[in-house]
């Protein structure tokens, strides 16, 4: 607990730094949020992963294609409210939050095929009803490069992910880690959504970002400077 006090506490003293670099003169319009850092190195994939990948997607694709189509459904848009909207600004707020940590929770999907599911699939399928599965099955392994993050999942590439959201497991779509849920939770009902994320590993800072809805105002790997 001490420790997180004093990693919270050197995250407060950037976020003054970075803000006044910017000539904001209340920082605390930037929510702190402490998340994850992701560190790893870029590595071949191995023959046996891909392999072992392609025989699960075929299979899937199989019992996803044995089922009726389910119709995809547009979203109507003069249903969209407020609400809706602001929550598109939340996101996209989130989505930078993301790319600060750049894919701690991904090592959860290396060994569980990118969490794709049958109903990732049978998705996917409603909004490519034209597509056999030959040309599914082309579509998610032309998507895995020939390197990957070290131990992570088979998409996990130094940019990101390489799967589109339509194409993605809805365990990655919905997942925040607690530090971004606890960011989205006290985000304000009206105003601007503005974060100061700063992603950690071994209780140090390794990468900053200093976001105002959907632009990254600054992304940054340099440490806190201590005040004297």
């Amino acid at each position: 607990m001490q420790q997180e006090r004093i990693l919270r506490e050197q995250a407060a003293r950037l976020r003054e730094q970075v803000t006044d670099r910017f000539g904001v003169r209340e920082p605390d319009t930037f929510q702190l949020a402490v998340i994850p850092a992701a560190v790893h190195r870029m590595t071949r994939l191995p023959a046996r992963r891909r392999r072992e990948f392609r025989e699960y997607l075929i299979k899937l694709i199989d019992r996803a294609l044995a089922l009726p189509l389910t119709p995809a459904v547009d979203p109507d848009p003069a249903a969209e409210s407020d609400s809706s909207l602001r929550e598109a600004r939340l996101q996209a707020a989130s989505n930078s939050a993301c790319a600060c940590c750049q894919g701690s929770c991904c090592r959860g999907g290396a060994h569980v095929h990118a969490f794709l599911t049958l109903d990732t699939l049978r998705r996917y399928r409603a909004l490519h009803p034209d597509q056999s599965s030959r040309q599914i099955l082309a579509a998610y392994l032309r998507r895995v490069g020939g390197e990957t993050c070290e131990g992570s999942c088979v998409y996990h590439r130094a940019d990101g992910c390489g799967l589109p959201r339509e194409m993605r497991a809805d365990t990655c779509n919905d997942f925040y880690c607690n530090g971004l849920r606890e960011f989205r939770a006290r985000v304000p009902a009206t105003g601007s959504i503005r974060g100061f994320f700063v992603a950690t590993a071994d209780d140090k800072i390794i990468r900053a970002a200093l976001v105002d809805e959907e632009r990254m105002l600054l992304a940054s790997s340099a440490p806190p400077v201590d005040a004297d």
